[in-house]
């Protein structure tokens, strides 16, 4: 079982092409002015099973990969490995994580490590936000991309910066790497 936030079926602002999108619930860190910060909580969002999650991503036929963010995805990290594994084995979709632990922290963890056998791109480092970027993936200047298989390329890196997304229960999603402002 993982704990989310919240499940986007389709996005094209999360990752090349239309991807499903899962944010994880819970993160450690204390990154000023982070845009996920309801997120935080380690005993919020709702508990679905690993093999529903799996279902509800594969049901889907217009998306070419799923991204996970969060909160930090990696707090989960055997439940992550459970779902990473399934998707890498059992279909064709591109994977792509964001965290907000850098490299050289994943690598120490040995649990966590062995995530990156699965993922094409890692998204990694914290959000720091004196050195916030726009027009990019990632969201601060410190953040680095990692394709771990080929993928894809750099190139294949450009999409439009937010996405308003309102779903058939009247939620609204704001995502993407420089969300728009709601005044």
């Amino acid at each position: 079982m993982l704990r989310i936030h919240n499940f986007l079926p389709i996005s094209e602002v999360n990752g090349p092409g239309k991807r499903s999108v899962i944010w994880t619930q819970g993160c450690l860190k204390e990154c000023v002015n982070c845009f996920n910060y309801i997120m935080k909580d380690i005993s919020g969002g709702y508990i679905i099973h690993i093999e529903a999650l799996y279902e509800k991503i594969i049901s889907n036929k217009e998306i070419e990969g799923i991204s996970i963010s969060g909160g930090e995805p990696f707090l989960q990290a055997a439940e992550i490995y459970k779902l990473l594994e399934k998707i890498r084995f059992d279909s064709n979709l591109s994977i792509l994580v964001y965290t907000g632990m850098t490299m050289e922290e994943i690598l120490l963890e040995q649990n966590i490590k062995k995530n990156l056998d699965f993922i094409d791109v890692l998204v990694a480092g914290p959000y720091i936000d004196k050195l916030k970027k726009s027009g990019s993936i990632i969201s601060s200047s410190n953040q680095n991309i990692h394709l771990l298989t080929d993928r894809y390329s750099i190139e294949d890196f450009n999409w439009p910066e937010s996405e308003i997304t309102i779903t058939h229960n009247g939620m609204i999603i704001i995502t993407g790497t420089k969300p728009v402002a709601m005044d």
